[in-house]
Formats: structure tokens, C-alpha cells, sequence
């Protein structure tokens, strides 16, 4: 990183400059002189030119600390000296912005690294430090698609912001494996997360919802009682690191509360609360350096209704929800040496369809195979990063949609007639129809030009483990611990701990 400008070095540089163009740059030194000098002193130099190209913005820094005589840029090639064609008025640092009305034939000559930059002390009167003036590219270093595409937006983007020039500086002066992370921390490798933990949440309290049916059937009385409960857990996991998307470890807190009112043997319907924290913490490189996060508190309120088809056995269970999300990341920029925040708000529905079939199988046992169908669909708001440090990054509107088919089959056993202990495990595979997976545009502010992003979706069909205990107390209550689990391979699965409790009215 020694190579790269300080912020407010390259800030210096591009201070000023607002129309849009092609970035030069030059590095200072007297290595370069022709011929060459041991001097230690340094700059750099910028020329940015317009997309005319008519005109020409040019600023400089450098370090010299003895009186300058002269700075200027000159005709000629890295082995050749030339002829002054644009003399700087005054040579001490910072210089510029100075404009210049560019000849065509020196447009040429820039083009073919054909002009240098050279500034002149008395002891140096030939030149202290020069540079040939070089086209910046940082597509060179990219070694992605996506790190590409945002390479190519870049690239493309001098002069159309002062911070986002200092940006394009401090990336084209630092080694080429530095502008690949550059690149990678600026391709907005953490935003898919944002509507994915929202469709997760809404899953969270499907799941939840169905696991509550399936630890009271068995205790359902001829109804005309409410019923209220509640179930508290944590959904954890890990995100693989791909093109698209850095990896991170997950979270999601929840709570969710319910009201349920039994009308009939096999027939009830209510409604839920729900909240959950969604935190992905990101990790960014081989060095495993902090990346930043995003958090996603998503409220839903949901209805649901089951019923029972006559003495078949054959039950139907339905719910629909609607939640609303507030959203803060921060990515950590570290290339850099920024940080980035942005908070914007979303929506999320849900619906799903499941129905079982009870079996007897032995004493006090049931075997209980299940089929269900569910959709999800989330909607975060447009915005543009903001804090000290940000890269601007702004976002579109985006959306990401899942759904899936499912089957499996619970198995229900009561240890002894007389206790009031239920154990069940379930099975099921999860088949995904949409995982949810999706392009958007991203830009940066000031430049009109998009990269593409993909946001990756839920990625893998996965098998769907629950083991849970239900003890029936006697007043009416029941007390409920369970581990479930969505199983893929990688390191892709999420799992939920669980604890909950219900009470007959």
C-alpha cells in the first residue's frame, strides 16, 4: 500500500476537476530524468482529458523542498527530451487545476505516450523529476467479470466528481494486486444480502408457524379455546465467498408471537408477530480482514388457518405474511482505507401451502408425510451510501424472489401413554423453483455509467432436518425445545435453535 496516495493527497489532485473525461497520469521521479539523477524527491501528476478532446485539467503534486524554478509539461518520449508546450504558471505544490486548450496533434501525442511532465530546480536546471504522462486503466488488474465491469465503469469515469477522481488516483498508483482488491471491495460484494435476509426471515417464521401446528395437533382438544404462544430462537450459519458475493457468517435473532383460536377438532386459525435481526459480518480476502456488515430487522404480520378434510387424516395448513425491513450496512473498503454506510428500507411477502397426512405407526407413535409449496418476495429501496470515507456507491431499487417445493414426513412418538413428553423428527428435501438470484445496476455517484451486479440468490436445494422435544404441563401449557436445520452442501446450511411455549385459554 505504500504506493497508494493518502486521501487527502489524491483529493489535492482531482480537487476541482468536474467534467467529464480520460485520467493521465504521471509518476515523478528522477529515475525518470533523461538523463537520471539520484534525487529522492517524488509527485505525481494528473491530466484529465475531455471527452472533446479539446481541453485538458492538470494538477500535480510533489515533495521538493528546495525552490522550484520551473514545472511544465513537455513534447517528447520517455529517451527524449522536448520542447516546453505548456509551462505551469507556479510550480510549488499543489499545482493546478490549470486548463488547457490541448492542440489536436499533442491529443496524439498523449495518446502515444509522447508527452512527459518535468519540473526544475537550479541545481537540476534539465529537470529534478519527471514522468512520461500515461494512460490510467485499472482493467488490466481485474481478475473477474464482475471486477472487470466495474473496471470498465471506472475507467471511463474521470472528471465527473472530485472524490470519485481521488478514488480513480488512488487506485491507478497503487500495485497491480492492490487495484484487484480495490476493484473487488468496490463491486458491492455485500449488498445481496440485503433482500436475501429478508426472504430468510419470512422462511424463519413460516417454519416457525408449521413447527407450532405440528407440536399441538396431537393435543388438540373439540375446540372453542384460544390458544397463545410464543418461540424465540437464532438462525446461524456460513455464506461461501463466490464471484459475486464475500463471505460472511450469519445470524438471525427472532421472536415471534401468535394468537390462535381452535373452532372445531381439526379446524383453527390465527395470526403472528414477528421480528427478526438479520447480521451477516463479511470477510474480505486470503487474510480474512473485516469487510464490514448488514443488519436487517424485518417485522411481519402473518394469518394462518388449518383444517382438517373430513376423517381422512388429511390436514391442509395455509399462512400469508407481509413484513417491512430497515436496513444498515457498512463495508469496510480496506484498499481504500474507507468506509462505506447505507440504510435504505424494504418490503417482503410471503405465502405458503402445506398438507399432511396422518398415519399410525405403533403405540403412542404417528408417521406424518408432508407436501408443501411456498413463495417469498423482497423489495429494497433505492439509496446512496453516505459517512466519511464513503465511495458513493449508489444502488437501484432491487427485488429478489424465492420459491421451493417440499416434501418429507414427521415422525411423532410419545415415550408412554401417561407421560405428557412428545418427541418428533422430521425429514424433508427442498426442492428450489426461484432461488432468487438476480442482476441490478450499481453506479457511483456522479458518474452516469452502470456496472452490472448479480446478488446471489439461496443457491441450493438442501435437506430439511427437525428434531424437537414438546412437554404437555399441567396447566394447560406447553413447553417446547428444538434444533432445525437446512442442510446443503458447502458450508451454505443455516441452523436454528429454538425454545417456545403455548397456552390453552
Amino acid at each position: 500500500m505504500s504506493a497508494v496516495c493518502s486521501r487527502s493527497r489524491c483529493w489535492s489532485l482531482a480537487h476541482g476537476i468536474a467534467q467529464a473525461g480520460t485520467l493521465y497520469l504521471a509518476r515523478l521521479s528522477g529515475a525518470n530524468e533523461n538523463p537520471a539523477n539520484a534525487s529522492t524527491w517524488t509527485g505525481t501528476g494528473v491530466l484529465i482529458l475531455n471527452d472533446p478532446e479539446n481541453s485538458a485539467v492538470i494538477t500535480a503534486t510533489h515533495n521538493i523542498d528546495v525552490p522550484v524554478t520551473g514545472g511544465h509539461i513537455h513534447r517528447g518520449t520517455a529517451t527524449a527530451n522536448g520542447p516546453v508546450i505548456f509551462p505551469f504558471p507556479a510550480p510549488i505544490s499543489p499545482v493546478g487545476p490549470l486548463t488547457w486548450a490541448i492542440p489536436a496533434a499533442d491529443v496524439d501525442n498523449l495518446k502515444n505516450q509522447g508527452l512527459y511532465m518535468n519540473f526544475h530546480t537550479a541545481a537540476f536546471p534539465g529537470g529534478v523529476i519527471r514522468s512520461t504522462l500515461f494512460r490510467a486503466l485499472l482493467g488490466p488488474a481485474a481478475m473477474t467479470p464482475l471486477q472487470t465491469r466495474v473496471a470498465n465503469v471506472l475507467d471511463m469515469s474521470a472528471g465527473y466528481s472530485a472524490d470519485l477522481d481521488s478514488i480513480l488516483v488512488q487506485a491507478n498508483l497503487a500495485p497491480v494486486a492492490t487495484q484487484a482488491m480495490v476493484l473487488q471491495d468496490l463491486s458491492g460484494g455485500t449488498l445481496h444480502v440485503q433482500t436475501r435476509q429478508q426472504l430468510e426471515a419470512m422462511g424463519i417464521f413460516q417454519s416457525t408457524v408449521f413447527a407450532h401446528f405440528d407440536g399441538t395437533r396431537a393435543t388438540a382438544s373439540d375446540g372453542g379455546h384460544l390458544t397463545g404462544f410464543v418461540r424465540v430462537g437464532d438462525e446461524f450459519g456460513e455464506r461461501d465467498a463466490s464471484e459475486n458475493q464475500l463471505a460472511s457468517s450469519v445470524t438471525h435473532p427472532f421472536v415471534l408471537a401468535g394468537l390462535e383460536h381452535q373452532v372445531g377438532p381439526s379446524t383453527r386459525l390465527g395470526g403472528t408477530l414477528g421480528y427478526a435481526t438479520g447480521k451477516d459480518e463479511f470477510e474480505s480476502g486470503a487474510n480474512g480482514a473485516d469487510a464490514g456488515e448488514t443488519e436487517v430487522k424485518t417485522t411481519a404480520l402473518s394469518g394462518f388457518v388449518s383444517f382438517g378434510l373430513g376423517d381422512s387424516g388429511l390436514t391442509v395448513d395455509a399462512m400469508a405474511g407481509y413484513g417491512w425491513s430497515s436496513i444498515d450496512t457498512t463495508r469496510h473498503l480496506t484498499s481504500l482505507a474507507r468506509t462505506a454506510m447505507g440504510s435504505p428500507d424494504g418490503t417482503v411477502w410471503s405465502g405458503a401451502l402445506r398438507a399432511t397426512q396422518s398415519f399410525a405407526a405403533g403405540n403412542n407413535s404417528r408417521l406424518i408425510p408432508y407436501f408443501l409449496a411456498d413463495i417469498q418476495k423482497a423489495e429494497a429501496d433505492a439509496y446512496s451510501e453516505t459517512g466519511a470515507g464513503a465511495a458513493n456507491l449508489v444502488v437501484k431499487d432491487r427485488e429478489m424472489w424465492g420459491s421451493a417445493l417440499e416434501a418429507g414426513a414427521t415422525f411423532v412418538v410419545k415415550p408412554a401413554a401417561a407421560s405428557g413428553l412428545f418427541f418428533r423428527l422430521q425429514a424433508g428435501w427442498r426442492y428450489l423453483l426461484d432461488n432468487g438470484g438476480s442482476n441490478s445496476g450499481v453506479r457511483f455517484e456522479g458518474s452516469p455509467l452502470y456496472f452490472s451486479t448479480y446478488s446471489d440468490g439461496l443457491e441450493r436445494n438442501s435437506l430439511r432436518l427437525e428434531l424437537a422435544a414438546d412437554w404437555v404441563l399441567g396447566n394447560g401449557g406447553t413447553l417446547t425445545l428444538g434444533y432445525r436445520g437446512l442442510l446443503s452442501s458447502g458450508s451454505q446450511s443455516l441452523h436454528t435453535l429454538e425454545a417456545g411455549y403455548s397456552m390453552k385459554f
